[in-house]
């Protein structure tokens, strides 16, 4: 039977910038895991370590998809939904939309909605998301 232990943002964070004195325990505890003692990621993490490491660690959108990449390969960890963070890492690497947009619009089409409305021109435009105005003024 598989142990599952769930790893939250920050911990992922001191792994990637080993920039503290914490990097080195996170370290040693993701350097631990196993295929039968997994680390488990959710979506919001993930989420999460894009916003952390552009905003907070100024890297480029090249660089987050990089390091996106490497997590997503890692066989010692799960994620909450694997298929869903590789079609939002894809479009991030693709397009100029937000990863939280992208990582919003494909759950969401893995639960079958055939839009996800939104007010952000920027998630319509470039995340594949529905503009709510346009919408609505299709659904009339």
């Amino acid at each position: 039977m598989v142990n599952k232990i769930g790893i939250d943002t920050n911990v992922l964070i001191r792994y990637i910038t080993q920039d503290d004195d914490q990097s080195k325990i996170a370290s040693d505890f993701l350097e631990s895991l196993t295929t039968q003692n997994q680390g488990f990621i959710n979506h919001v993490v993930m989420v999460e370590v894009v916003w952390v490491l552009s905003r907070a660690y100024k890297k480029s959108r090249a660089q987050i998809a990089m390091i996106l990449d490497e997590i997503l390969s890692i066989p010692v960890f799960e994620f909450e939904n694997r298929q869903v963070l590789l079609q939002a890492l894809h479009l991030y690497k693709t397009t100029k939309a937000d990863y939280s947009d992208l990582v919003i619009c494909q759950i969401n089409k893995t639960f079958s909605c055939n839009n996800t409305v939104t007010f952000d021109k920027t998630a319509y435009e470039k995340a594949g998301m529905t503009s709510i105005i346009e919408f609505q003024q299709l659904n009339k």
